[in-house]
């Protein structure tokens, strides 16, 4: 995703208010993709110069909503990050630390599996935060 694709879209999540989501993205981008092959079934004496820009725009409008749903998992894999900071900070204060870090590795590894990610990632991207983690509080080890 470009800069500019970026701040687009970021400034297009904040004015939403919340209208623009995953699912709403997810069905945008199916109805392009019906309008992209209505437009390429079209006899080819049809497909004209407003066709072939038909087609183009729908294009830029799947680039646009898989940018969106780029960013808006992002936003929500950095909510799942906070709420697992939380998570490790209480982990400080219970007696079986180890067990306690592989509870926060577990929730976080859930709610990045819930967000798309495949579970193998899920928990190779908790474990890398944990270690990450782990290494601002020696009181861990």
């Amino acid at each position: 995703m470009t800069e500019s694709m970026r701040a687009r879209v970021e400034k297009a999540v904040q004015e939403s208010n919340g209208a623009l989501t995953i699912e709403f993205a997810k069905t945008a981008i199916a109805q392009k993709e019906r309008e992209i092959a209505y437009e390429n079934s079209l006899p080819a004496w049809k497909q004209g110069y407003a066709s072939k820009n038909a087609v183009a725009t729908a294009q830029n409008d799947i680039a646009y909503f898989e940018a969106v749903i780029e960013f808006l998992t992002e936003q929500a894999a950095a909510e799942a990050v906070a709420e697992t900071v939380q998570v490790i900070a209480a982990i400080v204060t219970v007696a079986n630390k180890a067990k306690a870090v592989r509870r926060a590795v577990a929730t976080l590894a859930n709610k990045l599996h819930r967000l798309s990610f495949s579970l193998s990632d899920s928990f190779k991207r908790a474990w890398a935060f944990v270690r990450a983690f782990n290494g601002l509080l020696p009181s861990l080890s």
